[in-house]
């Protein structure tokens, strides 16, 4: 029998006002813990039923909200891990000045570590608006591993999507750059984090996994944007990939009658799907996928890169 490959799952914890920038529209804040009241109890669940231990990325700005701090206090204790998605999810996250954006990083790295006493080693930036300057931050902050590019060749269609779906009010920045990065971890480039570079650094980069070969996207978004058919036939080319990064949102396990006062959110793929026929999917995926692929957490992977090795670890 073949060993396992690594195989991880995270979630992005991005609550209404992220979805309010994306879109365009004005942020309101009074109900930015609709999709958390309903969404939590799910993700707990689907932990649970398919046993995995997954890696959460948080926007620390929720921890104001009690309900928010003990839902993670609940999944540190599970053994689940904690990486940061910035302080408040400025979007476009690359037109911040440079000492801002450090800000960001350097904040919530440091709020997550103070109030749940765990080692923050992971980053995932807002749209997946990564650049070399800001891996280089998160070097100098003793991150250990990125997981914010998405090499997809659909990079411009969703770009096209995006712009479409805000009624031209913003565009997803997608970096076409995206569509030539490696599909296992590797080191970024000191000119591009989508290019591998030979010399070792501080930190490597976990990109969102894609299929192999045809780099079509594998992720909840876009999977329930057309129901999930012909899931069976992609999963004997997801076994392929040489590791598994399956992106997850909160949105991924909401309903459109969830969120009804939320009109803001109606543009968005697959909230016309029930949440159990949404789960239900996501349970078989990790099942499936399970026999291939060994769930753990994404800083179990950037552990297997120790002491600067010149040697990345093959998967």
């Amino acid at each position: 029998m073949l060993p396992f490959k690594p195989g991880f799952i995270s979630i992005d914890l991005d609550s209404l006002p992220e979805y309010q920038k994306f879109y365009g529209y004005q942020v309101e804040k009074s109900e930015i813990c609709a999709i958390f009241r309903v969404s939590f109890p799910r993700i707990l669940s689907f932990f649970e039923d398919s046993g995995i231990k997954a890696t959460l990325f948080v926007i620390t700005e929720h921890l104001r909200f009690p309900e928010v701090k003990e839902f993670l206090s609940h999944l540190v204790s599970e053994g689940h891990e904690l990486a940061s998605h910035t302080h408040t999810h400025p979007y476009p996250f690359r037109n911040l000045d440079l000492p801002i954006l450090r800000g960001e990083l350097e904040h919530s790295k440091k709020v997550l570590e103070d109030t749940f006493g765990v080692a923050v080693t992971g980053f995932r930036a807002p749209g997946y608006d990564i650049t070399s300057e800001m891996i280089d931050c998160l070097e100098e902050l003793e991150y250990r591993y990125d997981s914010s590019i998405f090499p997809t060749l659909f990079a411009p269609l969703i770009s096209l999507a995006a712009r479409v779906k805000s009624g031209g009010k913003t565009a997803n920045p997608l970096h076409p750059m995206h569509m030539l990065a490696p599909l296992s971890s590797y080191f970024p480039s000191q000119r591009f984090p989508a290019l591998r570079q030979k010399a070792a650094r501080g930190i490597v980069e976990i990109p969102i996994t894609v299929l192999p070969y045809v780099r079509y996207p594998f992720y909840p978004t876009w999977l329930n944007a057309t129901g999930m058919f012909g899931l069976s036939s992609m999963f004997p080319l997801a076994r392929r990939a040489p590791l598994f990064n399956f992106e997850m949102h909160t949105i991924d396990f909401i309903q459109w009658t969830d969120v009804d006062r939320l009109p803001q959110l109606a543009r968005h793929p697959g909230l016309r799907l029930s949440t159990e026929v949404k789960l239900a999917h996501y349970r078989r995926i990790a099942e499936e996928l399970g026999q291939t692929f060994r769930w753990g957490t994404l800083g179990s992977m950037a552990a297997r890169v120790e002491g600067h090795s010149s040697q990345m670890p093959r998967v």
